[in-house]
């Protein structure tokens, strides 16, 4: 079974975007208690001081993919892990302009992911 952990602040799993995200794993065969394991982290309250603890869970439960929203959220799976891939969401920030590339050591650069950011 494939496992993807899911990290975000603020985000409910009913935020357009993650209902979006499943409805496409469905539409390319992947269907959650058959053959994909969906473990979402959501941190409604915020708090940024928990995500390096949710992001040591996710390698605990040895997911296969990070999909890690909000800047706060990427920075901290670039720093838990080296090896497992991360997908970054990028509603809110734009990764291009953000500290993520400097502070990860071209990790980021890495990292698929998708923006709404628009820069001018």
């Amino acid at each position: 079974m494939f496992r993807i952990g899911i990290a975000a602040l603020a985000v409910p799993r009913s935020a357009p975007h993650w209902v979006g995200f499943e409805q496409g794993l469905r539409d390319l065969g992947f269907v959650e208690g058959q053959n994909l394991a969906l473990d979402f982290l959501l941190f409604l309250d915020g708090k940024t001081d928990r995500l390096k603890p949710a992001m040591t869970e996710l390698m605990r439960r040895n997911v296969d993919v990070i999909v890690a929203s909000g800047e706060a959220t990427v920075t901290a799976a670039l720093e838990a892990t080296n090896t497992i891939p991360i997908v970054m969401v990028a509603i809110d920030f734009d990764p291009l302009y953000s500290a993520i590339f400097r502070a990860s050591r071209g990790r980021a650069a890495t990292s698929p992911g998708f923006s709404s950011a628009i820069s001018s």
